[in-house]
């Protein structure tokens, strides 16, 4: 355990891949933004390299921020020929876990607090046995399920469990009760070395007054008395977004004045328009990309519809419910655990026939509005203020056994 010199707070590195919006990272600037968390100095440490511009240098100072790239050496570096990083990248893999020890050495944190799973070895060997630090892992997807056939990655998940569990100083955090039943395989989990902590959002920021703005329904040619159907997160393969385009094209022979948007960026923003234009429902289903204001683009909308193929308990769903906007999500991952008969409608992953028919029940007024209550209600619990306070009881307690 390495003192910190500098400050008398405790101090948390929270590893995350890249700086890149994604779930993970929200929810980090969220527990951030919450007073509570104001008792520590936290500083972020990011391992994996991303160009993307919507990134978290934007919400969070520079200073907070260090790198210690897994992809080295990165786009950015002196080495035009991409042949040649690639093949380095391979070849210089194996001084990561050195690179990640000395970065943690100069931080010298009292508690790591990991977020991502990509080298989830590395990061839980280095911390605890090569630093003898705190060391949590907040798993936020099903990736045993998820990734079933990528043996590489179930190998480096089943280490760090395992040294997790054999270490004092360990801890795993699960999202939902399913993701902890995913890692674990459904054995028996220790309450002692796991545990399950909610997503949280900020409620106040969403749970303000509905009232579509105008000039940003004007801007994607949405009439005012349209039925806007709405998704957000990653434009991914596991998102599902295509299943969104067909069910759209069927919906859109049958109903008048009903729209889709979805709300993200991603690999497959050029595939989808594809998608979009072959289906020939270009005019009613719109890629709006990356939007800063989510709580603006929860507005505008009157349903949430995720259909990922897999999720551990997605940040965009909660910030629906905190809007009091009805929802459509796959019975995937931990979302069970939230959405019910009262606050939406689950339906089976990859089913398009099912989507279709939740749609044509939610284009019904009368069932949106009784939704609607339901939504704000089932919001309620998953407060970051909630969340916060038990990662705080964590770490404290966690600090307290050192």
């Amino acid at each position: 355990m390495y003192k910190n010199t500098n400050s008398d707070k405790i101090r948390i590195v929270h590893i995350i891949g890249s700086l890149r919006f994604g779930g993970a990272q929200q929810l980090l600037v969220n527990l951030l933004n919450t007073d509570i968390f104001a008792e520590f100095d936290n500083f972020i440490l990011t391992i994996i390299h991303s160009s993307n511009s919507a990134t978290l240098r934007h919400v969070i100072p520079l200073q907070k921020i260090y790198k210690c790239f897994v992809n080295w050496p990165t786009e950015e570096s002196q080495i035009p020929s991409y042949k040649l990083r690639k093949w380095l990248r391979h070849a210089l893999h194996f001084t990561f876990k050195y690179r990640l020890k000395d970065t943690l050495k100069k931080l010298q944190p009292h508690i790591v607090h990991s977020h991502i799973v990509s080298e989830i070895d590395i990061q839980s060997e280095t911390t605890l046995k090569g630093l003898n630090i705190p060391f949590i892992w907040t798993v936020h997807g099903m990736y045993k399920s998820r990734f079933k056939d990528n043996s590489k990655l179930i190998e480096k998940v089943d280490v760090a469990i395992k040294l997790i569990n054999k270490h004092k100083k360990g801890k795993i955090v699960g999202v939902s009760k399913a993701v902890l039943e995913d890692i674990f395989n459904k054995k028996k989990i220790s309450e002692r070395k796991a545990l399950v902590i909610y997503n949280g959002v900020p409620l106040e920021k969403y749970g303000k007054t509905r009232k579509k703005d105008v000039n940003w329904l004007k801007k994607y040619n949405i009439p005012e008395d349209a039925v806007i159907f709405g998704a957000a997160g990653r434009l991914v393969l596991v998102k599902r977004y295509d299943l969104i385009i067909k069910a759209a094209k069927m919906i859109l022979e049958k109903f008048k004045d009903v729209y889709f948007v979805i709300a993200g960026d991603g690999p497959l923003y050029s595939s989808l328009q594809k998608e979009i234009q072959k289906n020939k429902v270009n005019k009613r289903v719109i890629l709006t990309g990356f939007q800063a204001d989510m709580p603006h683009f929860f507005q505008q909308i009157d349903v949430f519809v995720n259909v990922s193929e897999s999720e551990g308990l997605p940040l965009a769903l909660l910030e629906a419910l905190a809007s009091g906007i009805p929802v459509i999500a796959t019975d995937v991952g931990g979302i069970s655990e939230v959405i019910d008969t009262t606050s939406g409608i689950l339906i089976p992953k990859n089913s398009v026939e099912a989507l279709v028919e939740a749609i044509s029940r939610m284009l019904r007024n009368e069932d949106r509005q009784k939704l609607k209550k339901g939504a704000l209600i089932a919001a309620r619990k998953f407060s970051i203020e909630n969340t916060a306070r038990k990662y705080v009881e964590l770490y404290k307690e966690m600090v307290k056994e050192l």
